[in-house]
Formats: C-alpha cells, sequence, structure tokens
C-alpha cells in the first residue's frame, strides 16, 4: 500500500505482515491494533492518532508524526519505532522488550509503566514526562516527576532535569554516571558510591554507616556541644594549648623542687644558716633560697622559697625533731 490519504480512518485492525504502508495521512486515525509484524511502515501522519496497541513486532515504523497518539499499548516486541513525534503521548505501557525505539520526541509523555527490558530507547525528549516507573538508559526532560527512578542492574547514563523531584533513587548494582539538575528534590538517594565535586547542603542530619572520608577533610563544623558531638579542629587547639600548659607547670613545679632540695642541710652545732639551689626538669628551670634555725638540739625548723624561669613560684616550710 503506497498512498492511503483521508480525513478520518476507523479500522479494527491495521496491519502491515509481509508488505510496506508507505503513507498513512489522515485527519484521525482510530483503531483497535496498529501492528507492523514482520513489514515496514514508512509514514504515518494525523492530528489524534488513536489505538488499543500501537506495535512493531518484528517489523518497522519509521516515522509516526501526530499532534496526540493515545494508545493502552505501545511496543517495539522485536521491531524497530524509529521515530514518534507528537506534542501529546498519553499511553499505559511504553515498552521495548528486546527491540530498539530510536526517538520519542513529544511535547508531554504521560505512561504508568515506561520499559526498556533487553532493548534500548536512544532518546527520549519532552517538556514534561510523568511516570511510575521509568527504565531508561538516558532521560532528558525539564521536569521530571516520578515515585520510583530504579536502575537495578542496568546503567542511567544521564539523569538530567532543570525540576527534578524524585521520591526515592535506588541503584542497586547498577550505575548513575551523572545526575544533573539545577534544582533537585530526592527524598531518599541509596548508592554505593556519591562522588559530589560540588557543595553539598542538608538541613537535616547526615548519617554515614562507616563514617569515611577517604583523603578528605570535614570543613565548616561547628563546635560541639553535647556529648556526642564531634569537636572541631578549634576545640582541639584549645586542649592541646591547656595540656601544653599543663605540662610546663608541672615541670616548673618540679624544678622548683629540685632546686629546694638542692640546698644544704644546717651543720651541726649552727644556729642558724641560709642557702641557695637550682634545679632542671623537662626543660624548665627553677632557683631556690632557704633559711634554717636550730631552736634546740633535738630541734629546727626549715623555710624555703623558689621560682620558675616562667613566673610561677612555690614554697615550702618543715620542721624536725630528734632524739
Amino acid at each position: 500500500m503506497n498512498t492511503l490519504s483521508a480525513t478520518d480512518v476507523s479500522t479494527t485492525n491495521l496491519t502491515a505482515n509481509s508488505g510496506t504502508i508507505n503513507t498513512l495521512s489522515a485527519t484521525d486515525v482510530s483503531t483497535t491494533n496498529l501492528t507492523a509484524n514482520s513489514g515496514t511502515i514508512n509514514t504515518l501522519s494525523a492530528t489524534d492518532v488513536s489505538t488499543t496497541n500501537l506495535t512493531a513486532n518484528s517489523g518497522t515504523i519509521n516515522t509516526l508524526s501526530a499532534t496526540n497518539v493515545s494508545t493502552t499499548n505501545l511496543s517495539a516486541s522485536n521491531g524497530t519505532i524509529n521515530t514518534l513525534s507528537a506534542t501529546d503521548v498519553s499511553t499505559t505501557n511504553l515498552t521495548a522488550s528486546r527491540a530498539t525505539i530510536n526517538t520519542i520526541s513529544a511535547t508531554n509523555v504521560s505512561t504508568t509503566n515506561l520499559s526498556a527490558a533487553s532493548a534500548t530507547i536512544n532518546a527520549l525528549t519532552a517538556n514534561t514526562v510523568a511516570a511510575t516507573t521509568v527504565n531508561a538508559s538516558t532521560v532528558n526532560a525539564s521536569t521530571v516527576n516520578a515515585t520510583t527512578v530504579n536502575a537495578n542492574t542496568g546503567n542511567f547514563q544521564t539523569l538530567t532535569a532543570a525540576n527534578g523531584n524524585i521520591t526515592v533513587l535506588n541503584t542497586q548494582t547498577g550505575n548513575i554516571t551523572t545526575i544533573n539538575a539545577v534544582t533537585g528534590n530526592v527524598t531518599t538517594l541509596n548508592a554505593g558510591t556519591v562522588n559530589v565535586t560540588g557543595n553539598v547542603t542538608a538541613g537535616g542530619s547526615i548519617t554515614a554507616g562507616n563514617g569515611m572520608v577517604a583523603n578528605g577533610r570535614v570543613q565548616n563544623v561547628a563546635p560541639g556541644i553535647l556529648p556526642t558531638d564531634a569537636a572541631n579542629m578549634s576545640q582541639l587547639n584549645q586542649v592541646r594549648s591547656e595540656v601544653q600548659d599543663m605540662r610546663k607547670t608541672s615541670s616548673t613545679g618540679a624544678a622548683i623542687a629540685l632546686a629546694a632540695a638542692s640546698v644544704p642541710a644546717l651543720e651541726a652545732g649552727k644556729s642558724f644558716g641560709i642557702g641557695v639551689g637550682v634545679g632542671s626538669y623537662d626543660g624548665r628551670s627553677a632557683v631556690a633560697a632557704a633559711a634554717s634555725f636550730r631552736l634546740s638540739e633535738s630541734a629546727q625548723i626549715k623555710v624555703n622559697f623558689g621560682s620558675g624561669n616562667n613566673g610561677k613560684v612555690g614554697g615550702g616550710i618543715g620542721a624536725s625533731w630528734s632524739w
């Protein structure tokens, strides 16, 4: 059939079994089954195409152009749909089982299930794509609204949207190579590895199972308040400074003690004596002075005073009785 031109074409079955329909032009095409089994439908042009099943089983539909395409099942089982161009495409199931759908161009594409089981959908371009489930290699759309986007064992090379709202985005054993969105809202994102080159802003909490940042830094961390909060570098530096101050103080105290212990004891038979001593410990040094008083042959008192090189001071007093 080379050319069929009419205002309205109404038929139950429009089929190219092993032959060719070169050109079918009509304002309205209404049919239950539009099928290219092993043949070819080169060009189908119409304002409205309404059909229950639009199928290319093992054949080819080269060009289907229409303002509105309404069908329950749009399938390329083992065949090829090269170009489907329409303003509005409305279908329950859009499927390429083991075949190829090269190009679907439409302003609005509305479908419940869009699947490429073992086949390829090369390009799907539309301003708005609304679907319950989308499985495809490349989806380019101004707005993508989907309940679930799954790449179970497949690959999403590029997911691009001006405004994207996705409730669940899962990649179980698949890969999403690139996600580009001006404004993207994802309620749940499950992925084995996520690489972000820009900034990530989260209003709520971020939970990491292993908490690993490989060869990177977590920046702009606020000071921890609660016992389970993470501390930032400023808090760690403050603790380190306090520990260093405590170490210097304790080392100065040890140096003062060594300096005081270095003052010689009061000689026998003497009633009064003074002396000085120096000490050093852990890089800190100190000097001490002591005065000894003999109250009787069996009792004496000793008073000492010391100072470190950091201005810390210390002193002590002691008494002894012998008999």
